[in-house]
């Protein structure tokens, strides 16, 4: 009870009327509820939503009350053990907030006091401003410009993401500190007092615009930032908040194209080339100062109208650099390119090259189009040199080859049209050309082709063409003939003006040539076949040295085909060992026996079969086969002598020839091949017979005699074939170290029906005695033969009369029939 002063008395309260009348002037329920949670007491406002009646609780279980708001129930539990809680559910349209304080007694907590109130407005009001805080937040986090707000002290109170990311600062390490902290030196010192002076006068802050100052970023680098600054009121309170962006790139890329700029005015004042620039609407061109240069003007000759350009390219070829021009504005080049003749100041024609690209619009329409003109005078004038040099002889100024052939082959284009518009080509040769370069040096000689070219030249009649092929040949080309005739005629006259002389460094010259012609007909493919057949006729006049002048025919190129595939033949015998060596009898005529054999190689063809020596030795000698196939004879005809000699008892006795050509006789490896051959084979060195022709000996007496000799040395025998055919003396006889003498077959031949012959035979024997040779006869053919060259005291004798060239088989199965010893 609680006293209180009525008047002059003291009454007494009852604290439970007053506890009542508390809480039925605030809108709350109180509820007591005992150890159990069973409410025992519950006063003031009801509460239907969660149950809470408070005339008709009394006694229930809390737990039955707010029956399904488990938050209630948790709160309250733990309010029991002793454990303050509050918890807040909503009802309906209303938010309630129940506030449980345990009571504690002797043994724990004794009762809870449970206050529920209504906090619905309250909680609105919660809910709503979080949510709108929210939103703005988002919207501060996602812009890509910083955003900095600062109070009236300048302190920061807000630091967006993008900002952070600017400055390289997370938002606790700023917020609360002076905004100058991102402010390099000077506009730190710059800032202070800003924001004091625009809240006391107003000015000072260029709020509301954007202004470019510097920044600092938290690792100390300054860059270069564009400001928003904006004023916002908070109550009584000035707020500032400023836009932040970082301008590092756009200020890079204004320096780069101030950079870009200043390279394109360096490089249009510097540049070799002429740069343009044609305004397509205006159809104005701007020429820089080198362009006008390049044509020999100063600044002011030359204005901004395209006709300034046009009017000065040549005539020829103002179309062509039009069309090039528009098919660039129309999309059909990527880029403009023109080559053209331009005519300069003074009247000189100059070689430009133009080039450019054209500006299109969003819709693809060029407004503008820009490039360079180039001046190529030189380098065309370099061009035509090379082309010039290319296609001319440089000693002669003649065409060359190249030039030949490409009018030829015109010219056959012209004849597969027309069969009548004739042609012919004619390949000259000069004779004795070599010996003008050894006799008066290669200046005379070149100075002599150059003669040669100015002299055909001048009697050249219009339309034809003078070249030179190459060394001392030389190639015309007689267009427009109406008869093979005619083509004759002129080469003859050609050739008549080359037989009258020169003079060559004080002495006159005399030449002259062979020719070979062709005419041209449509079945030739190519222009080198026709200059193919010309040559081969003329290298067979040269080589027969009748006729000056030959025209080609078939059997020319026929046999030439043949040559080319007898030496593949060849080629491939010596590398698949398909060449075999034949063996004919030399005998002795006093008894009748073998004493050796002429080595003679075959080749053995898969489809011919055995091919003779005279289809294939003329074209080893010219392409130098004749070295290994004369080493592969001499090797397999010394080993198979060596074997014979051991098998028939004939050591000693048993000899073998082997020919050899001038390529062998020249060949520095002959020596070493020959002493090489004997040791590996084991024959007597005196066994085997070396045998070269009498016109051979006598091309170059000095040098044969010096070969034999080292032949001679190793102690092989030396033989002369063909005795009588050429024309060695008996001085010549007696400077080499011969041992034998074989008579040439056509002298033995006739020795029986030509007194003659005959009496020419016992001289060549008398002779070859006289010298000390032993004499072998050729061509021995029947008995009278034998008895002829018995009488005239001949050695040997070789012939058909005892046999033709054998396989090795059968020449032993001879050996075998004569017997032994």
């Amino acid at each position: 009870m609680k006293k209180v002063r009525k008047g002059d008395k003291m009454e007494l309260i009852d604290p439970r009327q007053m506890l009542t009348a508390v809480v039925d002037a605030a809108p709350v329920c109180l509820c007591v509820l005992d150890s159990q949670g069973r409410v025992v007491m519950a006063e003031g406002s009801s509460f239907p939503e969660i149950g809470l009646l408070t005339d008709a609780i009394t006694g229930t279980p809390a737990e039955t009350v707010w029956d399904g708001y488990d938050t209630l129930t948790r709160a309250m539990r733990g309010a029991l053990d002793g454990d303050p809680a509050t918890a807040t559910v909503v009802a309906g349209d209303r938010a309630l907030e129940a506030r449980f304080l345990p009571v504690a007694g002797d043994g724990g907590t004794s009762h809870v006091v449970a206050v529920v109130s209504d906090v619905t407005a309250r909680y609105a009001g919660m809910v709503q401003i979080p949510a709108r805080e929210e939103f703005l937040q988002g919207i501060l986090d996602t812009v890509v410009d910083g955003i900095i707000t600062i109070d009236e002290l300048g302190l920061i109170r807000d630091f967006n993401p993008a900002a952070a990311e600017i400055f390289g600062y997370h938002p606790s390490e700023v917020v609360g500190k002076r905004v100058d902290m991102l402010m390099p030196e000077p506009h730190r010192s710059a800032h202070d007092g800003y924001i004091q002076r625009y809240i006391e006068t107003g000015v000072g802050m260029a709020v509301g615009t954007r202004r470019e100052i510097s920044g600092l970023r938290k690792d100390g680098t300054v860059f270069p930032m564009e400001v928003s600054i904006s004023e916002l009121k908070v109550g009584e309170h000035r707020h500032f908040t400023g836009i932040v962006r970082d301008i590092t790139e756009r200020k890079e890329a204004e320096r780069a194209l101030r950079a870009s700029e200043e390279r394109y005015a360096l490089a249009a004042r510097g540049a070799n080339d002429g740069l343009w620039d044609w305004d397509l609407d205006r159809n104005t061109i701007y020429f820089s100062q080198r362009w006008k240069a390049m044509l020999g003007c100063e600044e002011h000759d030359i204005g901004n109208s395209p006709d300034e350009w046009l009017d000065r390219i040549h005539q020829e070829d103002v179309a062509r650099f039009c069309a090039d021009v528009e098919a660039h504005l129309q999309g059909r080049t990527a880029t403009f390119k023109s080559e053209y003749r331009i005519r300069g100041r003074s009247g000189e024609i100059l070689r430009m090259l133009a080039r450019g690209v054209a500006v299109r619009d969003e819709q693809g329409r060029p407004y503008r189009m820009a490039g360079s003109q180039a001046d190529i005078t030189d380098q065309k004038r370099a061009e035509e040199r090379l082309i010039h040099d290319a296609l001319h002889d440089a000693l002669t100024g003649l065409p060359n080859r190249t030039l030949l052939c490409e009018r030829l082959g015109q010219a056959l284009a012209r004849i597969r049209r027309n069969p009548d518009q004739k042609f012919a080509l004619a390949v000259l040769n000069l004779d004795r050309f070599r010996v003008v370069n050894e006799s008066l040096g290669h200046n005379a000689g070149d100075d002599l082709l150059a003669a040669v070219a100015r002299r055909l030249e001048n009697r050249l009649r219009p339309g034809h063409t003078l070249a030179r092929l190459g060394a001392d040949n030389f190639g015309i080309l007689v267009e427009d003939i109406a008869s093979p005739k005619d083509a004759r005629t002129e080469v003859e006259r050609l050739n008549k003006a080359i037989s009258e002389p020169f003079t060559m460094h004080g002495r006159e010259v005399f030449t002259s040539s062979r020719i070979g012609i062709v005419f041209g007909t449509p079945t030739y493919n190519a222009a080198d076949e026709m200059v193919r057949d010309a040559e081969l006729t003329m290298s067979r006049v040269k080589r027969d040295g009748i006729a000056r002048i030959r025209v080609f025919d078939k059997k020319l190129h026929s046999e030439a085909v043949g040559i080319m595939q007898t030496e593949t033949d060849l080629r491939k015998a010596i590398e698949q060992q398909r060449l075999i060596v034949y063996y004919q009898p030399i005998v002795a005529l006093a008894t009748g026996r073998v004493a050796g054999f002429e080595a003679l190689a075959r080749l053995d063809h898969p489809q011919r079969g055995i091919v003779p020596p005279s289809e294939f030795i003329g074209v080893a000698e010219e392409t130098g086969l004749i070295v290994p196939l004369c080493q592969k004879v001499m090797s397999d005809a010394c080993a198979q002598t060596a074997e014979w000699q051991r098998r028939f008892g004939l050591e000693g006795r048993l000899t073998v020839s082997v020919n050899l050509s001038a390529r062998n006789v020249v060949d520095d490896g002959l020596f070493a091949m020959t002493e090489g051959v004997l040791a590996e084979s084991g024959l007597t060195p005196k066994n085997l017979r070396v045998e070269i022709t009498e016109s051979l000996m006598m091309t170059n007496p000095g040098l044969i005699a010096r070969v034999l000799g080292r032949l001679k040395s190793l102690g092989v025998g030396l033989a002369l074939d063909d005795f009588g055919t050429g024309y060695s003396s008996f001085s010549h006889l007696r400077r080499f170290p011969l041992d034998t003498l074989k008579i040439d077959r056509s002298f033995v031949i006739r020795m029986i029906s030509e007194a003659r012959d005959q009496e020419l035979v016992r001289i060549i024997i008398m002779l070859a005695h006289t010298l000390g040779l032993d004499v072998i006869a050729e061509g021995v053919e029947t008995a009278a033969h034998v008895e002829g060259l018995l009488n005239l005291r001949c050695e040997y004798a070789q012939g058909f009369h005892y046999a033709a060239p054998l396989p090795a088989d059968e020449a032993e199965d001879m050996l075998l029939r004569q017997g032994a010893g």
